[in-house]
């Protein structure tokens, strides 16, 4: 069985998924009931103070692009030996890319003072994420799968799974409809 949930925002669907899933667990004649939904990706956010920046000289594209290179990693060129192909990345030391504090010190161009270390004009946090984002017309959208017992009928869990979803009552904004094969069986 796979039943999908959407909603336009993520945060509100990541908030009401927990409580739907542990409804759906408790389904008799549905058994493996998992999500898609893994919120547990290591990530760090970047928010810009940008009055502060002005004030420096710096511009919101010159800190992405520094970020860009220096974390993420730049191709800027290719090297050529015997007959094969190498490509020359631009990326700073992994140790001056793994902390927070690291990411802070990495220094960003300005036009008043040269440079200036990211932490001064923005801050740096850890947090999490999804590990992968699901969408379907504009539509964030998280998946519960289950599987039915060898012998028995998915219809009387389809129709508890829609049964649960409306008792929860999360709203017009959410929409939920099976997909895949319970989709078609249905």
């Amino acid at each position: 069985v796979q039943f999908v949930v959407q909603h336009p925002d993520f945060d509100s669907l990541t908030a009401v998924m927990p409580a739907f899933l542990g409804r759906a667990m408790q389904i008799p004649g549905l058994v493996n009931v998992q999500s898609n939904l893994k919120v547990n990706k290591p990530e760090l956010t970047v928010r810009i103070n940008r009055a502060r920046a002005a004030d420096l000289g710096v511009s919101a594209l010159d800190i992405a692009s520094t970020l860009r290179m220096l974390v993420g990693g730049l191709q800027v060129s290719t090297y050529n030996e015997g007959g094969e192909q190498y490509y020359v990345a631009l990326r700073a030391e992994a140790a001056d890319r793994r902390t927070v504090d690291a990411i802070g010190q990495l220094t960003v161009p300005s036009s008043r003072l040269g440079s200036v270390p990211l932490e001064t004009l923005a801050t740096v946090a850890s947090g999490t994420a999804p590990s992968e984002i699901n969408r379907l017309n504009r539509q964030r959208q998280v998946s519960i799968f289950a599987n039915v017992p060898h012998g028995e009928s998915q219809t009387p869990g389809m129709a508890a799974l829609q049964a649960r979803f409306a008792d929860l009552g999360f709203g017009a904004e959410y929409q939920a409809r099976f997909a895949g094969r319970s989709r078609e069986l249905g």
